[in-house]
């Protein structure tokens, strides 16, 4: 597999790596082999001394790995059951269709899950209920008491 190899330095960055010269533009990236990006990463380069014998910043090894991220675009007209490819959504309907019988369904399931939602419909119902009542009882006193002309 395919990865970008970034040098991160401001000064571009060259080394002879199994026998090639690799040049690395600063802020900039190759593309190599996985592997061969790993073992380049690890390679070890002796420092460069500047005039004044400190490790010379031009030189330094910042190389960073990015994996390539392959997006793959599903297409919505494929039938994923024998892979044929067809025109409309329709025509691959019919085509599924074919397949029915292949269709796995848990029946006790089915039916614990619609009695589920069904209880909780319920509920929600009656706390709807609950709460439309509160805000009547809150809209009609705010509506005394402006009409009283006393202050909230």
């Amino acid at each position: 597999m395919q990865v970008k190899v970034f040098n991160e330095n401001v000064h571009p960055y060259s080394e002879k790596f199994r026998g090639k010269e690799i040049t690395i533009g600063p802020k900039e990236f190759i593309e190599m082999d996985e592997d061969e990006a790993e073992y380049f990463k690890g390679t070890f380069t002796f420092p460069v001394k500047n005039g004044e014998g400190l490790p010379d910043p031009r030189f330094f090894k910042k190389i960073r790995i990015e994996k390539l991220q392959k997006t793959v675009k599903e297409d919505p007209l494929v039938c994923h059951a024998n892979g044929q490819k067809v025109a409309s959504a329709s025509e691959l309907k019919e085509v599924l269709s074919s397949f029915a019988h292949l269709l796995v369904k848990d029946e006790k399931a089915e039916e614990e899950n619609r009695e589920q939602l069904k209880k909780t419909n319920a509920d929600l119902r009656k706390q709807n209920k609950k709460m439309e009542e509160r805000l009547e009882s809150i809209e009609t006193m705010l509506s005394k008491r402006l009409t009283d002309g006393a202050s909230l």
